[in-house]
């Protein structure tokens, strides 16, 4: 998996947050949750991570992303595994 350097998100003009996902997507003004795609232009309703699903090409929850590269595709796909791992294993520690 490519270091996530390769993607920076400090100072990136109108993100929300240092997440990774906004380097591909800019928040909809006035419009909480609503992300345009920078690579194809379509509007993703339900927040980051639903639009890192739309980067990754997850199914179930939104369509994909018609232009994204396969490298690009495959770290936000390694990315949204391992914040799944992370949250799995939180979940574990506190027991519940």
């Amino acid at each position: 998996m490519p270091p996530r350097e390769e993607f920076p998100t400090k100072g990136l003009e109108g993100a929300p947050s240092n997440d990774i996902g906004w380097h591909f997507g800019t928040p909809v003004p006035n419009a909480k949750g609503n992300i345009i795609c920078k690579l194809c232009g379509k509007v993703v309703k339900g927040g980051i991570t639903r639009f890192k699903e739309h980067i990754a090409h997850k199914t179930g929850n939104v369509a994909p992303c018609p232009n994204v590269t396969g490298v690009i595709r495959e770290s936000m796909m390694n990315i949204l595994k391992e914040s799944n791992t992370k949250k799995i294993d939180k979940k574990r520690r506190r027991g519940g």
